[in-house]
């Protein structure tokens, strides 16, 4: 079966979603001229876990995978071409986790659980 444009589209969108759905925890990056002391607490509301809270929906070994190979198909492009190839796939896959955000918040109220709440211990 021949692949076509839009399945390269498609790949490129799920490469961003899953590179944005890997854990980045604050302070894994480089430090450059930061301190090292780990974050502190800014608001009481943290430090009760009554903040905000997103799901996040962890990669499979499979889904990094295939972002890799989808990254390093840009090496055959210019790379003015390949930022504007990476920013479209990025603006689609943001696009499909704001969908995904509105269906989960419209399945929680469903099941008349706040959405902006803490969800129950099952």
């Amino acid at each position: 079966m021949p692949i076509t444009p839009r399945d390269i589209e498609d790949q490129f969108e799920d490469a961003a979603l899953t590179l944005c759905r890997l854990p980045n925890p604050p302070g894994s990056g480089a430090k450059g001229y930061g301190h090292s002391w780990p974050e502190y607490i800014h608001d009481a509301r943290q430090a009760y876990g009554t903040d905000e809270v997103r799901m996040r929906v962890a990669p499979s070994a499979r889904d990094i995978q295939r972002m890799e190979d989808c990254i390093s198909w840009m090496a055959w492009l210019d790379p003015k071409d390949a930022r504007i190839v990476w920013l479209r796939a990025e603006e689609e896959a943001q696009a499909r986790e704001i969908d995904f955000d509105r269906f989960f918040a419209e399945l929680l109220t469903a099941l008349c659980i706040d959405p902006n709440g803490t969800l129950p211990a099952w």
